[in-house]
C-alpha cells in the first residue's frame, strides 16, 4: 500500500449502494446517506452512517461502531474488530471490507460480503483534508 493509499485519517461517505439479485440498485441507508469513518495510526477506528431520505416504508437506521482495525496480509481488505456498536449484532465481531483505492488515493471503496439478498454492496469514502 502506498502513502497515498493509507487509510489513516478521516473519510466522509460519498455513497452507499447495493444491487439486488435482480440487478436493481438499492440504497440501504436511503438516498443521500452521510457518514464518517476515522482510522488512526495506532489501530483504532470509529465509523458512523446517518440515513438519507427513505424511498420505502422502512426508515433506515443509524449505524455507529468502533474498535481496532488492521489490514489483511495482502493489504486488500481492512478488518474491523468491533468493540462497541449501536447494533448489538456487530459487537465483538470482525467485519471484513475489501479495499479498492482510486488512482490518486483520495477515494476508497469498501465492499462487505454480500448479505440480506444483495449481490453487491459498496461504500465509497472520500478523504477529508
Amino acid at each position: 500500500m502506498t502513502e497515498d493509499q493509507s487509510l489513516v485519517g478521516a473519510w466522509r461517505l460519498v455513497s452507499y449502494e447495493a444491487q439486488s439479485p435482480e440487478g436493481v440498485e438499492v440504497f440501504p441507508f436511503g438516498v443521500g446517506a452521510t457518514g464518517m469513518i476515522i482510522w488512526d495510526a495506532d489501530g483504532s477506528f470509529s465509523a458512523q452512517i446517518s440515513p438519507g431520505s427513505s424511498s420505502g416504508d422502512r426508515e433506515p437506521s443509524y449505524i455507529a461502531y468502533f474498535g481496532r482495525w488492521e489490514l489483511d496480509e495482502g493489504g486488500r481488505a481492512v478488518l474491523h474488530h468491533v468493540a462497541g456498536s449501536v447494533t448489538a449484532a456487530l459487537r465483538d465481531t470482525t467485519q471484513r471490507r475489501e479495499l479498492a483505492f482510486d488512482s490518486d488515493g483520495k477515494r476508497v471503496t469498501l465492499t462487505p460480503p454480500a448479505r440480506d439478498g444483495a449481490v453487491a454492496m459498496s461504500l465509497v469514502w472520500e478523504r477529508e483534508r
